[in-house]
């Protein structure tokens, strides 16, 4: 269009054209399925049961506390406990998988169970081994100051508790978590990040079925129905119907195992207590020993007919030192770890003494 305006021309775009508009918005960054801080600790807490049932299972003599998947936190009880849980290979076993399924598929067996997983913040993939270690190692900065790096994912965006944060994860809801990979980008990852397969394979789906299962096998042998089997200990004495020299004229022999035996799906533990608990053998002798001496201590199941002998060298009376550990009172005689009895149930005993290779006659008790 052009208008006239004495001698000049003024040209102007036609109404109908339409002018520069505002630019286009920039994608915005999408963000994974940050899990929940309740589902975070369910996970925790099966975890934690898993570990709980398996050292009941794996430990004849109770109580032993598991690690805590939870953090390292110090533990401040003072409760009594039987051994530690590195005392039994299998242990240290599933505790060493737990630490491989969480580095390599993204989830200890309670996290696949409620399908979260840790992965890299990065490239949204399981972390490795040594991140994963690195990690749990962290979490003693969420416990400092009453545990508020562990409340952190209730306000935090991504839900990151400060181990988290330092190690350079998120926990992302997923049954199918990017599989573990080598390399890691070097740019932040794309604005429509991906952070599981396309389709769920079947060995996955079987492992996180298996963890489930368990996870409930943990839960029902940690905190099942308990039944009492025995409380306080039981006790014997017995009187040599024949005697010779340096052999026992009486004898007695006391299981401690205070304060209870407990039963659960038929898988039957002794309990220790505050008090001392053991197997404590006292062989009555009215005359000094040779120097060189043998206490011997042999056990019989009646019903298996298995057999068991604990021998103790003795020296002008003294117990020497070894399996068991010397009575302090004068007596001759030791205790003898519980386990002595492992597969036992109804047995028999007896006290001999054995000196120049000769076993003197038997005190025998049950």
């Amino acid at each position: 269009m052009t208008i006239d305006g004495g001698g000049s021309a003024i040209t102007r775009a036609p109404d109908d054209v339409p002018g520069p508009g505002p630019l286009p918005p920039l994608p915005v960054p999408l963000e994974p399925p940050y899990a929940s801080w309740g589902r975070r600790v369910a996970a925790a807490l099966l975890d934690q049961v898993l570990l709980t049932g398996a050292a009941f299972l794996l430990f004849p003599v109770q109580p032993v506390e598991p690690p805590t998947w939870l953090g390292p936190v110090l533990n401040t009880g003072t409760r009594e406990v039987a051994g530690v849980w590195t005392d039994s290979a299998a242990y240290v076993g599933l505790v060493a998988v737990m630490v491989i399924m969480q580095a390599y598929l993204g989830g200890t067996p309670g996290k696949l169970a409620l399908g979260i997983a840790v992965l890299h913040d990065r490239d949204l993939r399981p972390v490795g081994v040594v991140r994963t270690v690195l990690r749990q190692v962290a979490h003693v900065v969420d416990a400092l100051i009453l545990f508020i790096g562990y409340l952190r994912p209730l306000w935090h965006r991504e839900r990151r508790t400060f181990a988290d944060s330092l190690a350079a994860t998120v926990v992302v809801r997923t049954q199918a978590p990017l599989p573990w990979t080598w390399t890691r980008p070097t740019v932040v990852r794309a604005a429509v990040p991906v952070w599981e397969r396309p389709s769920r394979p079947q060995w996955m789906q079987a492992v996180a079925w298996a963890s489930t299962a368990a996870c409930s096998v943990g839960l029902l042998f940690a905190y099942g129905p308990t039944s009492v089997r025995g409380s306080g200990g039981l006790s014997g004495m017995c009187v040599a119907t024949e005697t010779s020299p340096g052999g026992p004229d009486q004898g007695t022999i006391e299981v401690r195992y205070s304060p209870e035996q407990i039963e659960r799906f038929g898988v039957v533990r002794r309990m220790v207590g505050s008090g001392p608990a053991g197997v404590e053998v006292v062989w009555q002798i009215d005359e000094i020993l040779p120097s060189q001496a043998t206490l011997r201590l042999r056990l019989e199941d009646r019903e298996t007919g298995v057999t068991r002998t604990v021998d103790h060298a003795v020296v002008d009376n003294v117990v020497q030192p070894g399996r068991g550990t010397p009575l302090e009172d004068g007596r001759l005689g030791v205790v003898l770890p519980l386990t002595v009895l492992d597969g036992m149930n109804d047995w028999t005993w007896e006290l001999t003494t054995v000196l120049d290779g000769v076993e003197t006659p038997a005190c025998t008790g049950w």
